[in-house]
């Protein structure tokens, strides 16, 4: 109500090129309370400036000789050269400069944003520290255990070392897998699936490619697993839609212990260590192994 009073607007500032580049470029003009749901606007900074200005930024942020590299002769950033940029937080100091406040969602998002700006930084509590309702119990799990997997067409999604894990626990049979998602790697992908000799089929048969989904179809499917693997080996931002769907239905999650993601309470999630922005399969064949011996 006082910011009613005040006018004072309030921004929902996520990292999708076609839909939140009016509310950044608003954010910019007109002051307000921006709420971040990426620390990372690589995409909507793109989509929003056009690539010379989005260049000017990257120059200004991370030098010219990053700059020339991500938009060499001044051509607008590939998809592959967009991702694999190293810079942290692209475009994260634009708009924490502008606002008079910054609603974030964990410590590590505050520590960021706190060292870019004088503005007020605040910590909103996600869905596992609000007081719902407990779900009703979940029948006793027996092998084997189904597992809903995300991908994304330019983002590592730790896909591989999935796969390799699950091949190396019970002999491959302790688990099933569902893999929501498009990505060009898919070819490969569907290679090494043969190589481990893991199999491909309908549901509950192994390894099955559910396609792109839409939410109502994720969220059936998420109700029929029995675990959710989200992992994000390299974080570029520090909230997961896929993570609250899997929360929505009531169902137990790898995540990587990383970046924001480490913030998660431990009887929320199952942490999964990476270094360097690497995961080692070791880390999660133990990680399998344990949940196979006990899954309840």
């Amino acid at each position: 109500k006082a910011l009613n009073r005040a006018r004072c607007p309030i921004y929902h500032i996520g990292n999708h090129g076609g839909f939140h580049s009016w509310i950044l470029n608003l954010a910019l003009q007109v002051p307000g309370v921006a709420i971040l749901h990426d620390l990372d606007l690589r995409d909507l900074l793109l989509n929003a400036w056009g690539p010379q200005r989005f260049r000017a930024a990257i120059a200004t942020d991370y030098g010219a000789q990053a700059a020339d590299a991500l938009c060499p002769n001044g051509a607008p950033p590939t998809p592959r050269r967009l991702r694999a940029f190293d810079g942290r937080h692209v475009g994260l100091r634009i708009i924490a400069e502008a606002s008079l406040a910054i609603v974030v969602h964990s410590a590590f998002a505050r520590s960021v944003v706190e060292a870019m700006t004088d503005a007020p930084v605040v910590v909103t509590p996600l869905a596992f520290a609000l007081n719902a309702d407990a779900p009703p119990p979940a029948p006793p799990l027996k092998p084997p255990l189904r597992i809903v997997a995300f991908d994304h067409a330019t983002m590592d999604r730790g896909l591989f070392e999935l796969l390799s894990a699950m091949a190396a626990v019970g002999d491959g049979g302790a688990f099933t897998l569902d893999v929501i998602g498009e990505s060009p790697h898919w070819p490969r992908f569907w290679r090494r699936v043969r190589e481990l000799g893991l199999g491909l089929g309908p549901p509950g048969r192994c390894v099955r490619h559910a396609g792109p989904l839409s939410l109502p179809e994720t969220e059936s499917l998420l109700r029929q697993a029995d675990l959710a693997y989200n992992v994000r080996p390299r974080t570029l931002g520090e909230s997961s839609g896929a993570l609250l769907d899997v929360w929505a239905s009531g169902r137990a999650c790898i995540v990587a212990d990383a970046d924001a993601f480490a913030d998660l309470p431990r009887d929320c999630v199952l942490h999964l260590p990476v270094r360097d922005g690497r995961l080692n399969p070791d880390d999660l064949k133990r990680l399998l192994q344990t949940i196979a011996d006990a899954p309840n």
